[in-house]
């Protein structure tokens, strides 16, 4: 009689377990590199002090997302500001209805290339220390 060998295989299977301590400390490791960046301020510190000091002066008007004290002028679309990176480079409000003064914080802009507060009611003296950036500076008759 001849005898065959018959090979019956069944699929192995095998449950890996992994402790969920590594995966939860993974996890909230990730979060906090892709929240990093949201907790610190776009806007250039030395800038958002100057540009604080000048809305003050001017009386602290009514332009949107303005503030007297912090914000970030370049990520929170402050009206008539312009940024490159995180350094504001421009101002144009002209015709916005402004009035008070400059104050003396303009200097501490560190990027400035253009001031425009003309056709406006702004008083006072144009300030010794202007941002030695500064290109145009319009006159704020």
């Amino acid at each position: 009689m001849d005898k065959q060998l018959v090979v019956t295989s069944k699929p192995v299977t095998r449950v890996l377990r992994v402790s969920p301590a590594p995966l939860i400390a993974s996890a909230a490791i990730l979060l906090l590199l892709c929240a990093l960046p949201l907790c610190q301020p776009y806007t250039y510190g030395q800038d958002v002090f100057a540009i604080n000091g000048l809305y003050t002066a001017l009386g602290s008007p009514g332009l949107p997302n303005w503030t007297t004290n912090g914000g970030d002028p370049c990520n929170e679309g402050w009206q008539g500001v312009a940024c490159v990176a995180s350094n504001i480079t421009s101002i144009i409000l002209s015709g916005a209805n402004l009035g008070g003064q400059l104050g003396n914080t303009l200097e501490n802009f560190t990027s400035l290339i253009t001031l425009d507060l003309s056709n406006n009611n702004i008083a006072g003296t144009i300030p010794d220390g202007l941002p030695v950036t500064l290109q145009k500076f319009f006159s704020f008759s």
